[in-house]
């Protein structure tokens, strides 16, 4: 699987400088891992996620890029959970996000039933996804038959 990645960017201000305040990077940070580890548990298991339990998220850190504060990350065991990890953290869209949110958010609230949609609609969008895969799948399987009927003619004269 091609790596995930997930870009966190602080433009402007402090970061035009080349500094960022380290408790506030931290504590957002912090508010992410709480955020999708929540949102992952309940969305893979639908149940609220016990006390101190916690998705398995690991990260592996890159270098910055020049003349900004950008710190990116590959998200490498994650993206198995839910393939729409990869629409999410890219900002596929907002509809998307405003879905994510609100399963996560009502489920963590108790209101299962008005979590429903919510996660209805990020079930529709992930078997559209698969959809996609498979055409793309399909399409590459393809391409790969042609080049080889190529080859064949070619060698064969």
């Amino acid at each position: 699987m091609a790596e995930q990645i997930l870009i966190i960017k602080y433009d402007g201000l402090d970061a035009n400088e080349h500094t960022l305040d380290l408790r506030l990077f931290g504590e957002s940070l912090a508010g992410i891992d709480r955020v999708a580890s929540a949102g992952l548990i309940m969305l893979t298991t639908r149940r609220m996620p016990k006390k101190g339990e916690r998705f398995p998220l690991r990260l592996k850190a890159r270098e910055p890029e020049a003349s900004s504060v950008l710190i990116q990350a590959v998200i490498d065991n994650a993206a198995w959970a839910l393939p729409l990890a990869h629409e999410i953290a890219t900002g596929v869209s907002i509809d998307l996000l405003t879905s994510w949110f609100g399963a996560v958010f009502n489920l963590a609230g108790g209101r299962s039933k008005e979590a429903d949609p919510h996660f209805n609609k990020l079930m529709d969008h992930l078997e559209k996804v698969r959809e996609d895969r498979v055409e793309l799948d399909r399409a590459l399987i393809k391409d790969r038959q042609d080049e080889r009927r190529q080859t064949r003619k070619l060698i064969e004269g």
